[in-house]
């Protein structure tokens, strides 16, 4: 990330977002694994996240959609490939460099560098538990790799920007 907080979008992830013709992207925050996290939304996932907050009844989950709403914001992604991120989230990382971006399928996550290093532990804690679906996915990667197939990802690996 430069100084003005500009953070070049991984180029596989730049890659599928011009295949689907999308320049402009969603931030919010939320948390994960105990860590600040800025969610990073396409224009058709935040739709689909706000059609779902607008259907929320309890007073409580209306509050935190106001929130949610409220500290979203959008952004560009401009002609060298990068998206802008506003202080109010690098303040929120806390970070100042170096940030990570992670592919969660319909978005992308991005956290302070110091957030992965705890994941190895949390997926050994999830995969411990047979009932979890950590575990549950693990199996079926692992009894598919035993029988000679390809193992597949559901989401994209973490990218130091």
């Amino acid at each position: 990330m430069d100084d003005r907080g500009r953070s070049p979008v991984p180029s596989q992830f730049r890659k599928s977002l011009s295949e689907h013709g999308i320049q402009e992207l969603y931030l919010s925050v939320t948390q994960a694994c105990g860590f600040p996290v800025v969610r990073v939304y396409p224009p058709d996932a935040f739709t689909k996240v706000v059609q779902e907050l607008n259907e929320l009844e309890d007073p409580e989950d209306q509050d935190a959609a106001y929130a949610f709403m409220h500290l979203a914001s959008r952004c560009e992604i401009d002609d060298a490939g990068r998206v802008q991120l506003p202080a109010r989230f690098r303040e929120y990382l806390q970070v100042t460099k170096e940030i990570v971006w992670t592919g969660l399928g319909q978005y992308f996550d991005l956290t302070h560098p110091e957030a992965g290093k705890i994941l190895p532990a949390v997926l050994n804690q999830a995969a411990t538990n047979r009932n979890s679906p950590i575990s549950r996915i693990q199996r079926c990667v692992f009894r598919s790799e035993k029988a000679g197939g390809a193992s597949g990802s559901m989401a994209r690996p973490a990218a130091d920007q």
